[in-house]
């Protein structure tokens, strides 16, 4: 459980990524008055799990994506990396990366839980357009690097 990590571990900084409210980490004093006034039933399905870092993006996914994207920034700028599409696949993957966990997560018994039901869609928003999201944020980095 992660309050009990935090306990046990004070000095390691967490992050998390939400959109709605409910997941680990939205639960700091300063997001929760917001979820409980601006989310649907708020006050029942807010975490109260909070974290260090919190990435509040309109789709989860998509502050992963750009988190993933940050990341690689940091381990160029580091001398950890080259800065290369290949760079940027390791740290993000390609569009045919995000392609197949959505399928194989659908295969799994994954429901898109916007719509409540299986569907190759993320947020209640189909594939194609949230890889659109994906893309832009691989050719920001692209663009930081001047590739």
């Amino acid at each position: 459980h992660p309050s009990i990590l935090r306990t046990q571990f004070p000095k390691i900084k967490t992050t998390a990524i939400g959109d709605g409210g409910n997941e680990v980490g939205m639960g700091n004093d300063a997001i929760l008055p917001i979820i409980h006034e601006h989310v649907p039933n708020g006050e029942k399905i807010a975490c109260v799990i909070p974290c260090d870092n919190l990435i509040v993006s309109s789709v989860s996914n998509w502050g992963g994506y750009a988190l993933a994207g940050a990341i690689a920034v940091v381990a160029v700028s580091d001398g950890k990396f080259e800065a290369s599409v290949e760079t940027l696949d390791k740290f993000m993957g390609t569009e045919q990366d995000a392609r197949n966990v959505l399928e194989a997560s659908v295969c799994a018994g994954a429901w898109d839980g916007l719509i409540g039901s299986q569907a190759k869609s993320v947020d209640g928003i189909p594939f194609e357009e949230n890889i659109e999201t994906f893309n832009q944020i691989r050719q920001a980095v692209l663009d930081h690097w001047k590739i």
